[in-house]
């Protein structure tokens, strides 16, 4: 089965609808997610692979064939479902049609990936559906302004965000103003913050000050080893297995994700976060 290649691909059709040097690679066996909104660019890259554009700049590459000017019916593309040894290879689609139920949503996503995997297909998607897109994607693209913002493993992203725009797309996320005091071993950072100096594990930040992200589902209970915080609980919010308190640190409003939560609004709430849980936001970003 063939794979998807971009190279390069510029398209100019006003400010608002635009590809900026946009390159990506879907190999066969495997699930790309383009996310980023309605003015990213994603959807405008899945009409220009189409053929409804014609680029002013780039190529594109269903294996080894370019098929950059060659009009969208043989190119090579099809739409969904994927269906074991169907033809060709390179699926092209905008939201997948998963089922409105949790139940039958989880369910459909692994069907999908496990099709996608036996059949070969290489398959890009477009979609708003974040849960979904992390869920059955090998890779995704975050896209802003017709430009890949952020790429990688869902995981990685979500757990290293480069930007706060991402880090809130993908997901709930709290940010921690901070200044770097320096390495205390390698590879373990210091950070001046309002909530008392923590611990960071990771790259090296690329600026003195700092926005701290960690996801909400990544607090303990209680005191740890490093990064021990305490806030006062100002709300709650159950999800069934999970309850999110919201708490006030000091001023700075925090989000919990536990799977219990016992405790009276207005009562202190201690939690800890692993250093490796936390990531610096990219300032160029």
């Amino acid at each position: 089965m063939p794979s998807l290649t971009v190279r390069n691909l510029h398209l100019f059709r006003g400010e608002a609808a635009r590809l900026d040097g946009l390159s990506l690679a879907v190999g066969p066996g495997e699930i790309a997610c383009l996310i980023g909104g309605g003015d990213s660019g994603a959807g405008l890259l899945l009409r220009t692979l189409r053929g409804r554009y014609r680029p002013d700049g780039g190529r594109i590459f269903v294996g080894s064939r370019d098929v950059t000017d060659l009009p969208g019916r043989r190119r090579g593309f099809s739409a969904w479902p994927p269906l074991p040894g169907a033809a060709p290879g390179v699926i092209l689609l905008g939201d997948p049609p998963f089922p409105a139920d949790p139940a039958g949503r989880a369910a459909c996503r692994a069907k999908t990936r496990q099709l996608v995997r036996e059949a070969g297909h290489a398959v890009l998607c477009a979609t708003a559906d974040i849960a979904a897109a992390l869920s059955i994607a090998d890779r995704l693209y975050v896209l802003e302004a017709g430009r890949i913002a952020q790429e990688g493993p869902p995981e990685e992203v979500y757990r290293a965000p480069r930007s706060r725009r991402i880090a809130e797309l993908v997901g709930p996320a709290n940010l921690i103003p901070g200044e770097v005091l320096g390495e205390a071993e390698p590879g373990l950072w210091l950070v001046r913050t309002p909530l008392g100096e923590l611990s960071v594990t990771g790259m090296e930040p690329q600026a003195r000050h700092v926005t701290l992200c960690w996801r909400p589902e990544r607090a303990l209970e209680g005191e740890g080893f490093a990064n021990t915080l305490t806030g006062i609980l100002t709300g709650r919010v159950f999800h069934g297995p999970l309850t999110e308190l919201e708490l006030d640190l000091g001023g700075l409003a925090q989000r919990l994700l536990l799977p219990r939560a016992a405790v009276a609004e207005g009562a202190p709430v201690t939690f800890h976060v692993a250093p490796e849980d936390l990531a610096f936001l990219d300032p160029a970003a």
